[in-house]
């Protein structure tokens, strides 16, 4: 099972944006986190890479509703 897009970013968002790592970004590049009063977006950008990454897909979650229902069945 490969990994979708979604989760990739998701991933990518997490380990780019982890709260410890904003002094880093602060040191590599100059962004508007440079500022403390805007650490609210580091939060804000980690937390949507976690409900990314680990939070199923629609199609998903349909995927394993129809499966339960199925197993009723039986």
């Amino acid at each position: 099972m490969t990994m979708q897009p979604r989760r990739w970013l998701g991933l990518a968002l997490v380990i780019v944006f982890l709260p410890g790592n904003a002094p880093l970004l602060r040191m590599f590049v100059e962004l508007p986190i440079s500022d403390t009063s805007q650490i609210r977006l580091v939060v804000l950008l980690f937390i949507t890479g976690l409900l990314l990454l680990l939070f199923p897909t629609r199609a998903e979650v349909a995927e394993r509703v129809r499966a339960r229902a199925g197993d009723d069945d039986e």
